[in-house]
């Protein structure tokens, strides 16, 4: 029969267990969970002693009870029989506690080995498991274990574990929000031997509760480590804690230990700039936008949220600040002001990063821009249209001579009787070129024809001049993929007439200066890019005259001789490419 006594915490009553031993079977096998560090009280001592143990974590709170069983070497009869019986949960008013709980043996050693027949003290090590229980003496997963050691069979004492030191760095210890960072723990002792057990990495960031950074990482070698990049803002004491190796079998065996360090986390920055558009002169027909840009880093990409724009108006004596612009996914905003009146612009943006964006907000530094008045530069376009064709690739036209170019005393080359060109015949900006053909020594496809020649009045006052430039874009057919190459075609200036010196034939003689001959290339494939310092026709910007300060006021016109030169693989079609013709006006004196 047994005879029970409530066990309360500290206390010296017990469950006494008396008559037949009771040993556990295969189904209350240890399950995961530990009470941690088990400390036996006194740490030694006679088998008269009843010694008590003191967890360093608790029960689950599904346990109401616990339970020991003691094991012990060979020929001692410790089997796994019980040593402290389930116990009311009343009794343990601690049972749950995080911080553990103390319980004692439910006997003096001597008198559990009086309860248990066959049983007794030979020298070695004995080991108490405790087991927490639920309400059905169901193991709920939480158990631990203490190593009691008897030298003598009357006199025992605890088993001390060596000492471990834990040590953990973060790499790097500052670094901003989404940036990995290793975290590395290495696990001594003063004992040799190999460390079996597993490390815990934790941080705590200000006030809030410790956060597992993954699963125990297993030791190898006495180190472990691992890489996060999900730290928080701000200061976060990493703490490594070595879990020891438990297993009362395990040939090694060591106390637990931690170490700590620190990881910051800023927030990445973002820059924001600020641009007043168009670049260059702004007039009061020329409508503005501010455009804002914000970048951040390739870790965290394109900041998210929106932007601010806070800008004076030309006369405003107070400054205007808009509705938020979301930021597009490549970091720029704008806003459209439209025309303005003529006077001094001033803007500025500011970026507030979305929630949850790992970015801190940005300013752009103030832009100012100078709204003119009328805007000087006029601009005209001509579209040059030419047919190759179908047998030019291999079949070239006998006695076909290219007109040639002005020579180098000024004589005009759009005379009617040189190069015809009757108004009305096409529209009156479509210059269409003779059918392009291969040149004699077959290097390449050739036209040549004037454009429309362009007339210039200028009634400004203070007459402050100008200068007419020309720009062509690529030829394309009318199928898209055909192309010819727009440095293929060039032109030679001709002056034709200025009212304000009727009867002079050249550019010099009416005052003005002529822009020169702009060679072509010689047959640049469509998608080639002509060499530096080679010609490159009307690729880029070239210019057509300049009227001086004090000489362009009246009406002047003018015209080119322009030329093609293909290359002898351009396709049979129909090219067309539009020239723009524009007249840039110098800024009126003050």
């Amino acid at each position: 029969m047994k005879r029970m006594t409530r066990l309360v915490a500290g206390a010296t009553s017990a469950f006494v267990l008396a008559g037949t031993a009771t040993v556990l079977t295969g189904s209350a096998a240890l399950a995961a969970g530990s009470l941690g560090k088990i400390t036996l009280n006194p740490s030694s001592g006679l088998d008269t002693q009843r010694p008590s143990f003191t967890t360093a974590a608790g029960c689950e709170a599904a346990a109401t009870y616990v339970r020991a069983i003691l094991n012990g070497p060979s020929g001692s009869g410790w089997t796994g029989q019980v040593v402290l019986g389930s116990t009311d949960a009343t009794s343990l008013p601690a049972l749950n506690s995080s911080t553990g709980f103390t319980t004692q043996l439910a006997d003096t050693w001597a008198g559990l080995k009086g309860s248990n027949p066959g049983t007794s003290y030979v020298a070695g090590k004995y080991v108490v498991t405790f087991q927490c229980l639920d309400s059905t003496a169901t193991p709920t997963g939480t158990t631990g274990v203490a190593n009691v050691i008897f030298d003598t069979p009357t006199h025992y004492s605890a088993q001390v574990f060596p000492a471990t030191t834990t040590a953990v760095t973060a790499t790097p210890g500052s670094s901003t929000s989404g940036t990995a960072v290793s975290l590395a723990a290495t696990v001594t002792s003063a004992t040799a031997g190999t460390i079996p057990g597993a490390v815990q990495f934790s941080y705590v960031n200000g006030a809030a509760a410790p956060v597992n950074l993954g699963a125990p990482v297993a030791l190898s070698s006495g180190s472990a480590s691992t890489s996060v990049s999900n730290l928080p803002n701000g200061t976060n004491t990493i703490t490594a804690t070595f879990v020891a190796n438990n297993d009362p079998n395990a040939v090694n065996q060591y106390q637990g230990s931690s170490g700590t360090t620190t990881a910051t986390v800023s927030a990445p920055s973002s820059t924001t700039t600020l641009a007043i558009n168009p670049a260059g002169p702004k007039y009061t027909s020329t409508p503005i936008t501010l455009a804002s840009t914000v970048v951040g880093n390739a870790t965290n990409g394109t900041p998210g949220g929106s932007v601010v724009f806070t800008y004076t108006l030309p006369g405003a004596t107070t400054a205007t600040v808009s509705a938020p612009v979301t930021v597009a996914s490549d970091g720029t905003a704008s806003l459209s002001l439209g025309t303005l009146s003529a006077g001094t612009l001033t803007a500025t943006c500011a970026f507030t990063p979305a929630a949850g964006s790992p970015y801190t907000g940005s300013s752009a530094s103030q832009q100012t821009a100078s709204i003119q008045g009328q805007d000087p530069n006029t601009v005209g376009t001509e579209f040059i249209t030419t047919t190759v064709n179908a047998g030019a690739l291999t079949l070239a036209v006998q006695g076909f001579t290219p007109p040639s170019p002005k020579t180098a005393t000024g004589t005009p080359v759009n005379s009617p009787a040189a190069y015809p060109y009757t108004p009305g015949a096409q529209p009156t900006n479509v210059v269409i070129l003779p059918a392009a053909n291969v040149n004699p020594t077959g290097t390449f496809i050739e036209t040549a024809g004037n454009i429309i020649p362009v007339v210039v009045t200028d009634t400004r006052a203070g007459d402050p001049g100008y200068n007419v430039t020309g720009q062509l874009t690529q030829f394309v057919g009318t199928v898209s993929t055909h192309k010819i190459n727009a440095a293929d075609l060039g032109w030679t200036p001709a002056f034709i007439s200025f009212n304000r010196r009727p009867g002079v034939t050249t550019a010099t003689a009416a005052g003005l200066t002529d822009g020169g001959t702009a060679l072509p290339a010689d047959g640049l494939l469509p998608s080639a890019t002509p060499a530096t310092g080679a010609p490159d026709g009307l690729l880029s910007s070239k210019t057509l005259y300049t009227a001086p300060a004090a000489g362009g006021t009246g009406t002047v016109t003018y015209g080119a001789r322009v030329s093609l030169k293909a290359p002898t693989t351009t396709l049979p079609d129909t090219y067309t490419a539009t020239l723009t013709l524009t007249a840039n006006g110098n800024p009126v004196p003050a």
